[in-house]
C-alpha cells in the first residue's frame, strides 16, 4: 500500500488525514503572529523524532494561565526564540489541567540543552568527542535564581517598579551629572539649572540614572522598587545577571522602551513593549536573554508597595509643578520678598532664584541667569555697625581671597540714591571668570551683592544692573552707627 500522506501541517499530523485526538484550540485572545504560532509553523513535530500525536502535549505557565498545546519541537523553538526559559514551569497532559505535575523546563531532559542544530554545528560532538559545554550547563548544575514555579511578571507591576526606580535614580543621577558639569563646564551646569532645559533634560540625565541602576543591581541583585514589588530579573538559564548584563539590559531599555528620553516618542515605544508583555512575549530588551519573575506579595507588603509607588509618583508631580512654576517665573519675571526686611521687589525676567546656606550657616539668596551667564549672590552680615564700608571691604576681600582675587581699587557709587562701594575682581582658579561686588550698609547690617560671570562674560551688564537696583530697594535705609557723631565726653562730678 503506497504512502499517500501529504506534507505535515502545523498541528504535527499529515495534511488531509483526520487526527484521532484533535488538539485543543489555542485561546482566541492570542495574536496570530505571536512567536508561539510562528514557531509552530517553522518547527512542526513532523520534522522531529518525537511522536506525532498531541495526546500528551506540553503546556507552559505564564501570568497565572496555562498556554498550549505544543509539541517538543515547538517548545524547543520557543526556547530558542526566548519566549520561554529554563525556569519556565511546564507540564505534559492532554489538555489544560490544574492538577498536572508542573516542573521547571530545565528539569526535563528534552530541554536541558539546545535542540539538534547546536550539536550539528560542532564536528567534535558528531564524532563522539567531548565538545564544549552547552549554554545551559550551568543551569543544570546550579539551581535557578527564581523559584521554577514563579510566574512571569505582568506589564503593570513592571511599569510601576520601573517608574519608581527611574524617579529615584534620575534624582541621584541628575545630582551626579550636575556635580560633574560644575567641574567640567560651568556654562553647561548653569543651563541644566534653567527651567527651559526641562524638555530635553531627560536625554542627558537618563544615561547617568540607568548606569547607576546597573551598579546597584549588579551589587545587590535587585533595585529598591523591584525588591518592594517582588520582581526578580534572571537570565534565561535562571542565573542572577552580572553588572555587565544589567548594563546591557538597561541600555536596551534606554533605546527600545524609553526612546532615549525623547518626549512623545517614548510613549509609542513604551506602548509597544506593553503590547509585547500583554501578548505573552518578551520585551525587546529582554528577548533571548532575560526573564522577569513575579514573587507573591502579602497583604502588608502590597500595602507598603502601593504607598511607596503612590508617594513616588506624587513626588514626581510636585517636581513637575515646581519646574513649570520656575519656567513661568524665569520667562515672565516674579516678585521676590526679602526674608530679612520683608520688603518685596519685582525681579526682571531671565533670573532663577534659590535660597542656600553658606559655609558659616548664614542664608544667601542666589539668582542665576543662563541668558547672560551670571550668578548673583545676595547676603547680609549683622553686628557690623562699628565698621565703615571701607573697613569691611578690606576685611571681606581678605576673607574671600582663596576663591576670589579682588582689586584694591574701590569705587563709590550711588544706587537709587544709596551710598555703595563697588569693586571688581576675578576667580582665583580662572581669571576669565570676572567678579563684581556691591557693598552697602543699613544700620548695623552690611549687605553685599556679588556677581560672578562665566568665562568671557560681563558680570555688570544691563540685566545685572536692573537686578541690583531691585535688590537694593528691598533694604531700608537706617542710620550708620559708625558715621554717627559722638556726644561730648561726660564730666566727672
Amino acid at each position: 500500500m503506497s504512502d499517500t500522506r501529504g506534507p505535515a501541517g502545523p498541528g504535527g499530523r499529515p495534511a488531509g488525514r483526520p487526527a484521532r485526538h484533535a488538539p485543543a484550540a489555542p485561546p482566541k485572545w492570542r495574536p496570530r503572529r505571536e512567536p508561539e504560532r510562528m514557531a509552530a509553523l517553522l518547527y512542526s513535530p513532523a520534522h522531529s523524532s518525537q511522536g506525532k500525536s498531541m495526546d500528551q502535549a506540553w503546556w507552559y505557565g505564564r501570568d497565572q494561565e496555562q498556554r498550549g498545546p505544543f509539541s517538543t519541537a515547538q517548545m524547543q523553538a520557543l526556547l530558542r526564540e526566548g519566549v520561554i526559559g529554563p525556569a519556565t514551569p511546564i507540564a505534559r497532559s492532554a489538555g489544560p489541567d490544574p492538577a498536572a505535575e508542573w516542573v521547571p523546563l530545565h528539569a526535563v531532559a528534552d530541554f536541558a540543552a539546545p535542540p539538534e542544530r547546536a550539536c550539528a554545528a560542532d564536528p567534535a560532538r558528531l564524532d563522539g568527542g567531548p565538545g564544549p559545554a552547552t549554554p545551559f550547563a550551568a543551569a543544570e548544575s546550579a539551581p535557578p535564581l527564581a523559584a521554577p514555579t514563579l510566574p512571569l511578571a505582568g506589564p503593570w507591576r513592571r511599569f510601576f517598579a520601573r517608574g519608581a526606580d527611574l524617579l529615584l535614580f534620575s534624582v541621584v543621577g541628575g545630582y551626579v551629572m550636575h556635580t560633574v558639569a560644575e567641574w567640567a563646564s560651568p556654562a553647561f551646569a548653569m543651563w541644566l539649572r534653567s527651567p527651559n532645559a526641562g524638555p530635553v533634560l531627560g536625554v542627558f540625565v537618563l544615561p547617568f540614572a540607568l548606569a547607576l541602576e546597573a551598579v546597584v543591581a549588579g551589587l545587590f541583585g535587585t533595585t529598591p522598587a523591584k525588591k518592594l514589588l517582588g520582581l526578580q530579573v534572571a537570565t534565561l538559564a535562571g542565573a542572577r545577571p552580572t553588572f555587565e548584563q544589567h548594563l546591557r539590559r538597561l541600555f536596551g531599555l534606554y533605546w527600545s522602551a524609553l526612546a532615549m528620553g525623547v518626549p512623545l516618542v517614548n510613549l509609542f515605544t513604551m506602548w509597544r513593549q506593553y503590547r509585547h508583555l500583554k501578548a505573552g512575549r518578551a520585551t525587546g530588551y529582554d528577548r533571548g536573554a532575560f526573564q522577569v519573575h513575579a514573587l507573591p506579595l502579602g497583604r502588608l507588603r502590597m500595602t507598603g508597595a502601593v504607598a511607596v509607588v503612590a508617594a513616588a509618583f506624587f513626588t514626581q508631580q510636585v517636581l513637575m509643578q515646581q519646574i513649570r512654576a520656575d519656567r513661568r517665573d524665569y520667562n515672565a519675571g516674579f516678585s521676590w520678598r526679602n526674608p530679612v526686611s520683608g520688603a518685596s521687589a519685582a525681579i526682571p525676567p531671565g533670573w532663577l532664584y534659590a535660597e542656600q546656606k553658606n559655609d558659616t550657616g548664614d542664608s544667601v539668596y542666589t539668582f542665576s541667569s543662563d541668558k547672560i551667564g551670571v550668578v548673583a549672590i545676595f547676603a547680609m552680615e549683622e553686628g557690623m555697625g562699628h565698621l565703615t564700608l571701607q573697613e569691611y571691604q578690606s576685611i571681606w576681600a581678605a576673607a574671600v581671597q582663596p576663591d576670589m582675587l579682588m582689586d584694591e581699587r574701590v569705587v563709590a557709587a550711588a544706587v537709587h540714591g544709596r551710598e555703595t562701594l563697588q569693586v571688581h575682581g576675578a576667580m582665583a582658579r580662572n581669571a576669565t571668570r570676572r567678579v563684581h561686588a556691591t557693598l552697602f550698609k543699613s544700620g548695623d547690617q552690611i549687605w553685599r551683592l556679588v556677581l560672578v560671570a562665566l568665562p568671557g562674560r560681563e558680570p555688570d551688564g544691563t540685566l545685572s544692573r536692573h537686578l541690583r537696583e531691585a535688590l537694593v530697594d528691598t533694604v531700608p535705609e537706617r542710620p550708620d552707627p559708625a558715621a554717627a557723631p559722638s556726644g561730648p565726653a561726660a564730666q566727672p562730678i
